[in-house]
């Protein structure tokens, strides 16, 4: 049973006053040791050095301490030079510290589509 649930909730972080991202969420539930957006979310990562963002969308993300491990459902990533990914599921490996990418649809860097049938790491 979630210790919390928010309805259409914006959420901004920052560090040391400085905006570092900035999620939209219409359902998160927030439990002891996880927190859960079973209705997706909308993620701007802001790149200080760049004054750009970084956008991601899911219909499905699981965190644990403000680190997003399981992310699926309609994933789309955009940089702010325009490369963009499109996946159904990825998993974050704490130990390795790389993601783990299973069937990505579309992969498009600085306008070179690329598809892909297997995983990415």
């Amino acid at each position: 049973m979630p210790k919390n649930i928010f309805f259409k909730t914006n959420l901004f972080y920052k560090e040391k006053g400085l905006l570092k991202f900035f999620i939209y969420s219409p359902v998160i539930k927030e439990y002891a040791f996880y927190t859960l957006f079973p209705n997706g979310l909308n993620l701007f990562i802001y790149d200080q050095n760049t004054n750009q963002y970084t956008y991601i969308s899911a219909n499905w993300v699981k965190s644990i301490y403000k680190i997003f491990y399981h992310i699926k459902g309609n994933i789309k990533i955009m940089s702010y030079k325009g490369d963009i990914l499109k996946t159904e599921e990825i998993f974050w490996d704490r130990k390795k510290k790389k993601f783990l990418i299973k069937n990505i649809q579309q992969l498009y860097l600085m306008q070179m589509e690329l598809y892909c049938m297997q995983r990415m790491e």
